[in-house]
């Protein structure tokens, strides 16, 4: 089934586990409950499916453009995805442990209530990230921190130290940031905050633009 056009199919509850579907079309295809434990989906163009409740587990996604796909609950337990696209990606509970994301792009992506251990292969910005968005960041140092282009939706960084970090063109809706200390830290073109936010931040130190 490789490089098969599957675009838009609705293949929800399909057991494709060990198949071969590498290069395959399945943007914005339908595999809610979907069965692809050790398949392989190696430069597959997954862009905009729903793959809900998912199970990937052992999966090879090296490559693979998964950009705005929603993997909420998904289990990619011993999932390869390495240097795939995963922008905007929805992540929400998605089971990650032992997986491989090294070089993943995962800009926007939401990582919130995701499991990953020590096993997984992250690299240490997006390890922050989930650990910002997931068990909160509340008095945490935060300092230089690279946080450029993340998905902070609803973080608590509550008197957090972001002091010369950079958070430029984030995700920042319903973000905490009382008594948190901005001093040269970068909010160049992020969103989800209200002009009058912006302006506090900017009193405070923060840079806007």
């Amino acid at each position: 089934m490789t490089g098969v056009n599957l675009i838009n199919a609705n293949l929800s509850g399909a057991d494709l586990s060990g198949s071969d579907l590498s290069r395959a079309y399945l943007n914005g295809a339908k595999l809610v409950g979907a069965y692809l434990n050790r398949t392989h989906l190696i430069n597959t163009y997954l862009s905009g499916a729903n793959l809900i409740y998912t199970k990937l587990i052992g999966a090879n996604l090296t490559g693979a453009n998964l950009t705005n796909v929603k993997l909420i609950n998904a289990n990619l337990t011993r999932a390869i995805l390495t240097n795939s696209n995963l922008t905007g990606v929805n992540l929400i509970g998605a089971d990650l442990t032992s997986a491989n994301l090294l070089g993943a792009d995962l800009r926007g992506a939401n990582l919130s209530g995701t499991l990953i251990d020590e096993t997984t292969q992250l690299s240490d910005k997006w390890r922050l990230v989930q650990e910002i968005v997931t068990q909160g960041g509340i008095e945490r140092d935060l300092r230089y921190a690279d946080l450029k282009e993340t998905n902070l939706i609803g973080a608590n960084l509550t008197r957090a130290n972001l002091s010369d970090a950079d958070l430029s063109g984030s995700n920042l809706s319903g973000i905490y940031l009382t008594d948190t200390i901005v001093e040269n830290a970068k909010f160049v073109g992020v969103v989800g905050l209200s002009p009058e936010a912006k302006l506090n931040l900017k009193q405070r130190g923060a840079i806007l633009d």
